[in-house]
């Protein structure tokens, strides 16, 4: 039977070879270690590194952590210089903080190569002249996001944290898969982030800015997007397929804060649509069509065509907290027509859903954009519709 090894806190062990844990091998630390060569966890169980808030630190050039067996770490620096590779065939757990690199003096590569996502309880931070690069499934952050240098490969994250987390640093592009998965708290982008393939709101929101803007490029796509998990803030959308922009406010609830925006497919590939959602009332005025009545005081939508030409039909979503809707047949969209400064009905058709919770459709395409919300069919309008069902 192997005894574990003890770094107490306060101490620091300095290894220029490598470290590795053979058969029952454990290895407990408290304090800081230091490897110059590779670590490798053979012990055929999970090996206790800095179960107690300790550190280690991987100083050497060209390392791999890693091994046949599960490791548990606390907070791991990778300075030095080269290659330092996540190589675990079995599950790789940090419950604090990881970071690459010493910013501006330094060049890290950190090569992630895990089938399954690595667990980072704190922050995850890639300083500049350091790269991140992603040959796996990414990694579970419960912490904050920096990535200052250069990010490659799969780019996969997850958000699981309960409290609020940020990312931050460089422009993010191009990134695979982002999935939101948290029991509380939000995702602020203090970056602009570009998804390339998918992103998944399982729960938990997302707070974007026009400057910190999220971005789909053409062929990606959004999943899972409700109540409890959605954008509050701008998204762009590029590209020629239709798609629902999975937008909110954080200002409202959890149980009604979801009021997605949706466009039919723009002709082009290249062809760009922005849309947030805000939950007060406009204050571009009160002139009104007169086949429109009871203008929305408490919501209204952007949406605004930033590249090409194309024509979109809109769809807005309503919810619990929409003021002015008495049936989903009696709903149109309004558009403030700034040239005019009047709101123009726009129709409603394919309402769907209940007075709570539901969706309708303008008439026809859209070609001019701007602000939207909601209305009701006027009087008159209303009662010329009844007598022609009567007839």
């Amino acid at each position: 039977c192997a005894l574990p090894i003890y770094i107490q806190g306060g101490t620091s062990l300095h290894v220029d070879g490598n470290v590795t844990l053979e058969t029952n091998g454990q290895f407990n630390n408290s304090g800081e270690v230091e490897v110059k060569g590779d670590w490798a966890n053979n012990s055929g169980n999970t090996a206790f590194v800095n179960s107690n808030n300790g550190s280690v630190k991987f100083s050497g050039a060209n390392q791999s952590i890693g091994g046949t067996s599960a490791t548990t770490f606390h907070d791991i620096n990778l300075v030095g210089t080269g290659t330092k590779t996540l190589s675990n065939a079995s599950q790789l757990t940090i419950n604090g903080s990881l970071t690459v690199g010493v910013s501006g003096t330094s060049n890290v590569v950190m090569i992630n190569q895990h089938s399954s996502s690595v667990f980072t309880g704190g922050s995850f931070t890639v300083n500049s002249g350091s790269t991140y690069q992603e040959n796996g499934a990414g990694f579970n952050i419960q912490g904050n996001v920096s990535i200052y240098g250069t990010y490659t490969g799969a780019k996969n994250l997850l958000f699981t944290g309960s409290n609020t987390q940020t990312i931050s640093g460089a422009v993010i592009s191009g990134m695979k898969n982002l999935t939101i998965n948290k029991s509380a708290g939000l995702v602020i982008l203090n970056t602009a982030i570009t998804i390339d393939s998918l992103l998944t709101l399982t729960q938990g929101r997302i707070v974007s800015s026009s400057t910190n803007l999220l971005t789909f490029n053409n062929g990606s796509t959004v999943t899972g997007s409700s109540n409890t998990s959605f954008v509050s803030g701008p998204i762009k959308k590029i590209g020629n397929s239709a798609f629902i922009f999975p937008i909110g406010d954080t200002l409202l609830t959890s149980s009604n804060a979801y009021h997605p925006l949706t466009i039919t497919a723009p002709s082009a590939t290249t062809d760009a649509f922005t849309a947030q959602y805000y939950a007060r009332g406009q204050t571009d005025g009160s002139t009104i069509d007169n086949t429109i009545t009871n203008l929305s005081n408490c919501e209204y939508w952007n949406l605004s065509r930033t590249t090409g030409t194309s024509n979109v039909s809109v769809t807005l979503g309503w919810n619990a907290n929409s003021c002015n809707i008495v049936s989903p047949s009696n709903t149109h969209i309004a558009y403030w027509d700034a040239t005019t400064s009047t709101w123009k009905d726009k129709g409603g058709i394919n309402p769907t859903g209940t007075v709570t919770t539901g969706t309708i459709t303008s008439s026809a395409a859209q070609s001019a954009f701007g602000h939207y919300t909601l209305a009701r069919l006027s009087d008159v309008t209303s009662y010329f519709r009844s007598a022609d069902r009567k007839r």
